[in-house]
């Protein structure tokens, strides 16, 4: 007994008597607490200055995290004449419409469902989106996405619609914010590829030319779009004119024909346009993507504003450019001369060194020089066996851009026969490697023996590799095919018609030295193609395809070796075909139908009678 008060009287820890203090403080609290609320809110729906408006209560975050109640408010609809007809008779009140009421269910559900603060009602469109990107967009989508995304959010949503509340976007108001969107980007398009420096010197020349009070007005609404790489068309924007005008501006135009320097042959002056109907799309995907998440994690009950019909007469897309057969050997066949031409060059260069070595063993400093000008000679002809394996990838195998430029020598395996197997199993953008666009675009691609001659000289010239990235910098560094555009196919395919140099090397804006410039005016030699993009030669492919595979299978033929999951998508944006064929090809394939129903219809009859004859009467 007295061993047990010694033990109690000796002194507690002092984290004993804390640990102590804090559980006698929750007890206390948790018996005073207040209830937990656990009602579910209605919210309070009446009828302001002809509209119907929801009131309700909310907790959210406030500051230092704490819980905080609110008020809230939204307008729901207008009042209706057949709502003021439904009168309560006792207090003479309207009644609250069953559809009104559903809306104030839809608003209030997603509150009444959170465990915590609630913070759906006063989201804004802004915030759900950071959420949509971080946790759907960036883990699970490619690069091309993430940026295509990024950019429809930053260019046309983020200021239109970023501090608005997730719950107050409706049909009504995703239908305007189409309509803005179409009304603020309004461009001049012009039929190809222009300088805008050269077109505005040119345009400025015929205002002074034509200064007359008369123009003043009119000059206001005119922009110079730019002037033709073969600088015979400058295209002008005009802004649209009323029916007043139209008479007066028409005069004004032949007018300003008549001004036009010597080298213009003609002007053509274009309307402004807008976003054509598959980018609005791309922008209504977006923001459906964005509100199917919001639905997902409850923070959005309704119907998706993006359901809203995009505007009336937009335009539709620009068919796609095509190379054919006869563009691409023109192509390989100037690039053949320039890659004899340089070989020529690097021999010549070889010559002097060794000359230079033997005559002056001891001028170290020009033999330096020269063995950097044949290092640059070398690199310039291992470019140009690189150009044409290119050229002859993109059209032989189809493949995309971001697929050339992850190619491998592992995935390019040679047959007995000089053809070759091509693998595609990855893709680079920008890059980074990434997968292929869709799962039906890993497979094994076959290209024929004349496009492989071109991929084995390629090899050969840079050493027989057999492994890294096929068209890469290095073996670990992929391509960078829009740096190739332009340093290497525009230089040959803006070439003089006079000198046969490079644009570049003409005029006062001359980016290569002075003493390498030329001194007459840049005129665009006709015979070349022009620049239509990387994706012309996969759609040339599945054209040339179409058109001489030897069968009517031939766009089913197309779509396999372009590797489509559905062959409509071959048909409507790869083949390019005239009107009249289009209506051939669909004739011929409801001719096969109807003898396909015939033969189905003859099948069937006859295994009646099969059926009939060998069946013994009773």
């Amino acid at each position: 007994m007295r061993k047990q008060q010694h033990e109690d009287a000796k002194p507690r820890a002092p984290e004993r008597v804390e640990n102590e203090k804090i559980q006698l403080v929750n007890r206390i609290n948790s018996q005073f607490a207040k209830p937990t609320r656990t009602r579910r809110q209605k919210g309070c729906i009446r009828e302001e200055r002809g509209r119907w408006c929801l009131r309700w209560r909310e907790t959210v975050r406030g500051e230092n995290d704490e819980p905080t109640r609110i008020p809230r408010f939204k307008v729901l609809a207008d009042v209706t004449a057949e709502h003021r007809r439904n009168k309560d008779r006792t207090s003479g009140k309207l009644r609250i419409p069953p559809e009104i009421a559903k809306m104030a269910q839809d608003i209030l559900e997603p509150i009444n469902l959170a465990s915590g603060p609630a913070e759906t009602a006063i989201m804004t469109i802004g915030t759900l989106v950071n959420q949509y990107f971080e946790k759907i967009v960036e883990p699970h989508r490619k690069p091309s996405t993430l940026k295509c995304y990024r950019d429809i959010w930053r260019v046309h949503l983020k200021h239109r619609i970023g501090q608005q509340c997730v719950s107050d976007l409706d049909l009504a108001g995703a239908s305007l914010l189409w309509e803005g969107i179409v009304r603020d980007n309004k461009f001049w398009e012009a039929p190809e590829r222009v300088s805008v420096k050269k077109g505005e010197a040119i345009w400025n020349d015929v205002k002074l030319k034509l200064q007359a009070p008369s123009f003043s007005e009119w000059w206001k609404k005119t922009k110079a779009v730019g002037l033709s790489l073969n600088g015979e068309v400058l295209y002008v924007g005009v802004l649209k004119d009323d029916a007043k005008q139209e008479g007066e501006s028409r005069k004004i135009q032949s007018e300003i024909r008549t001004a036009l320097p010597t080298t213009v042959k003609q002007v053509e002056f274009l309307t402004q346009v807008t976003l054509n109907r598959r980018s609005m799309s791309h922008i209504r995907f977006f923001v459906s993507g964005v509100y199917v998440y919001a639905k997902n994690r409850g923070l959005f009950k309704g119907e998706n504003p993006a359901g809203a019909a995009l505007p009336e007469g937009l335009r539709g897309g620009k068919p796609g450019a095509v190379y054919s057969m006869d563009e691409l050997n023109r192509m390989l066949e100037v690039l053949q001369q320039e890659r004899e031409n340089k070989t020529v060059f690097l021999e010549q260069i070889k010559k002097e060194h060794a000359e230079l070595a033997r005559t002056k063993p001891n001028d170290k400093l020009e033999i330096k020089a020269l063995k950097a000008k044949l290092h640059r000679a070398e690199g310039a002809l291992v470019e140009a066996f690189k150009a044409e394996a290119i050229l002859a990838m993109a059209f032989g195998s189809g493949l995309r851009k971001g697929e050339l430029q992850g190619l491998t020598w592992e995935n390019f395996r040679v047959q007995k026969d000089g053809s070759a197997k091509v693998i595609v199993a990855q893709s680079v953008w920008h890059g980074k490697v990434i997968t292929p666009k869709t799962e039906a675009s890993i497979d094994v691609v076959d290209l024929g023996e004349e496009f492989v001659q071109y991929i084995e000289q390629y090899r050969a010239a840079i050493g027989g590799v057999d492994s890294g990235f096929m068209f890469g910098y290095a073996s670990d560094r992929p391509i960078d095919l829009d740096s190739f555009y332009r340093w290497t196919m525009v230089p040959l395919l803006n070439r003089c018609s006079i000198c046969k140099r490079p644009e570049a090397a003409h005029g006062e804006e001359s980016t290569i030295h002075r003493s390498r410039e030329t001194k007459h005016e840049y005129v665009r030699d006709e015979s070349m193609p022009v620049w239509k993009g990387y994706h012309a030669y996969r759609r040339g492919a599945a054209t040339h395809l179409a058109k001489n595979f030897g069968s009517s299978e031939g766009v089913k033929a197309a779509s396999k070796a372009l590797r489509h999951a559905d062959e409509s998508v071959t048909q409507n944006h790869y083949v390019k075909e005239s009107k009249l064929m289009t209506r051939a090809r669909a004739a011929a394939k409801q001719i096969e139908i109807e003898k396909l129903k015939r033969e189905a219809a003859g099948v069937l009859t006859q295994g009646l009678r099969a059926v009939r004859k060998h069946v013994r009467p009773n």
